[in-house]
């Protein structure tokens, strides 16, 4: 059977578990959505965040983008894929392209998109996203 002092109550050892169990288990991670409009900007994170970079895309122009720099090691680049429009049923409309990035250190990082055709001779990028990222412990 578990002894309590007279001088502490059930309610402090609830509010002591409480505290322990918050201090166990590091805060939630986010995820941080960004579009076009975040090009060229600056984004606080913290480790263990997710970051999802949306943008308009068009597969059947033969442009892609391509990640030029994905921040390693600060950051992870776990998945980047066309998606093409679900609603408009017609061939060629645009869809979008999504990367999503896990903060892994803290540190500065930069990701670096272009949106290419793989043609010979090659061609300049149509377009470039670039955001900058500063990551720190939570």
């Amino acid at each position: 059977m578990l002894s309590v002092p007279h001088r502490m109550g059930l309610t402090s050892i609830a509010a002591a578990a409480l505290l322990a169990s918050v201090l166990a288990f590091p805060a939630r991670a986010a995820v941080i959505g960004v579009g076009a409009s975040a090009d060229g900007k600056t984004l606080r994170s913290h480790v263990g965040d997710r970051i999802v970079v949306t943008l308009k895309a068009n597969a059947s122009t033969g442009y892609a983008w391509v990640p030029a720099a994905a921040g390693a090691p600060v950051l992870r680049l776990d998945s980047a894929r066309y998606l093409p429009a679900s609603s408009t049923g017609v061939v060629g409309a645009p869809g979008r392209y999504v990367a999503r990035f896990t903060v892994r250190a803290a540190g500065r990082a930069r990701i670096v998109l272009v949106y290419v055709r793989h043609t010979r001779p090659k061609t300049p990028p149509a377009a470039r996203f670039s955001l900058t990222i500063v990551a720190t412990k939570r």
